[in-house]
């Protein structure tokens, strides 16, 4: 039996002050870790104010992604981003519904 694909949206807020190097170094991480899914895209946002100062920093820079995958990957996408010191917040949501 093979896992069924399931369709997430990944909103993740970088630090403001990474070099383009590093961003593009942390993005790669992630796409690593994303190897095993399908269909990724990626849509830098840019900085933007945060409602609200995460620890010393008053904006981040947003980073949407998309792609298809299964449990696996979220859970190591999750751990990746939890440890990660350039990662301010995350939030990954299931599009498609199971059935």
């Amino acid at each position: 039996m093979t896992t069924p694909w399931i369709q997430y949206e990944f909103m993740w807020i970088i630090r403001p002050d990474l070099s383009q190097e590093e961003m593009k170094q942390e993005i790669d991480r992630v796409m690593k870790v994303l190897n095993k899914s399908r269909r990724v895209q990626l849509n830098s946002r840019g900085n933007r104010k945060l409602a609200y100062q995460i620890g010393k920093y008053q904006e981040g820079h947003y980073i949407q992604m998309e792609f298809d995958g299964y449990g696996q990957i979220v859970n190591q996408l999750e751990k990746y981003l939890q440890l990660n010191e350039n990662a301010l917040r995350f939030m990954i949501l299931r599009k498609t519904r199971r059935k």
